[in-house]
């Protein structure tokens, strides 16, 4: 479906949702919607995707692998996150000290890296091959007290921005297809009609908010 089609369904659906007629809905709106939408029906979808297997399959084309060597900063390797970054998966290494080995990575927050790192069931370990990574800013901090010649992140991408020729100077249609397009056009509907009666409107507010 083109972004030009996908405004007017949209239109449709808000005209269906509220009582005045042909309520009109800007195109500028309607792209600030659609694209805070679609990120929060993303972060829906990775919240449950572990335990559903349909689920899983919606977001895999989101899915995308970075490897690259990593800056060392004090107790960390540093990663600089891609420009599409939305949400981590997995992070690995491929290090050595004796011998080489992959040693996985866990989420911790950058707060508490210095206690960690003077934990003995925390700190890294490259026996037990693993260790932990922090995320700070637009970068990525794998803590190791050995070498790593690379840092992989799997990672969640943000879904592509869509435009149109009047807002920002040319038409970017959405990716997403079939029932998932349906559901964040239905829920961009919501969003622009103000329908504060829906329960579904508070939630994608709350979502939305850290977007922001």
């Amino acid at each position: 479906m083109t972004i030009k089609e996908t405004y007017q369904t949209v239109l449709d659906r808000v005209n269906e949702l509220n009582t005045n007629v042909n309520q009109h809905v800007s195109e500028r709106a309607f792209i600030n919607a659609f694209n805070k939408v679609q990120l929060h029906w993303l972060e829906e979808r990775i919240k449950v995707a572990e335990a559903n297997q349909v689920r899983q399959e919606e977001i895999q084309p989101f899915i995308e692998t970075f490897s690259n060597g990593a800056q060392k900063v004090g107790d960390s390797l540093v990663l600089n996150l891609p420009t599409d970054y939305f949400r981590y998966s997995r992070v690995y290494g491929e290090c050595s000290k004796d011998c080489e080995q992959v040693v996985h990575a866990y989420p911790r927050e950058e707060g508490n890296a210095g206690r960690l790192l003077q934990d003995d069931l925390q700190r890294p370990s490259f026996e037990w091959a693993e260790t932990f990574f922090t995320l700070k800013g637009n970068t990525l901090h794998f803590y190791a007290d050995f070498d790593c010649s690379t840092i992989t992140l799997i990672y969640y991408r943000c879904p592509v921005v869509v435009d149109m020729e009047d807002v920002g100077g040319s038409n970017i249609d959405p990716e997403l297809t079939k029932t998932n397009l349906e559901e964040v056009i239905d829920l961009t509907a919501l969003l622009v009609s103000g329908d504060t009666s829906n329960p579904r409107y508070q939630t994608i507010m709350n979502h939305i908010q850290q977007f922001n």
